[in-house]
């Protein structure tokens, strides 16, 4: 469903600060997202709990704050559960892989491998 941006807030309380949002903003991640979503849109929806009538955003805290950046008024969410780990994990696994996923997968990769 779409929700106006008004209605969606961060669960993780430095994220309500301008200091923590601007802190997601470093990194080649947050760069490929925003590129991303420039290029094709928002792709995949916010995963959220509900909380009277706000939505607390659980999975696409920096695609929120990209959005926010770009002037995108309203928001695709999918609302779940607060109490359900598992829920939250197999909504994470049916997004579509974006430009940004695979740059970030990559970049954990080549992680891995230099750790080795």
């Amino acid at each position: 469903m779409k929700v106006h941006k008004d209605k969606i807030t961060f669960r993780k309380a430095h994220l309500k600060t301008e200091k923590g949002r601007n802190m997601q903003k470093d990194g080649v991640f947050y760069k490929k997202i925003k590129a991303s979503m420039e290029k094709n849109g928002m792709i995949n929806p916010l995963i959220c709990i509900q909380d009277g009538d706000m939505y607390k955003i659980c999975l696409g805290m920096k695609r929120f704050i990209i959005g926010c950046d770009l002037g995108m008024q309203e928001f695709e969410i999918k609302v779940v559960p607060n109490d359900n780990v598992e829920l939250l994990k197999e909504e994470n696994a049916k997004f579509k892989p974006t430009d940004a996923d695979n740059a970030y997968f990559q970049f954990i990769r080549s992680k891995q491998i230099s750790s080795n």
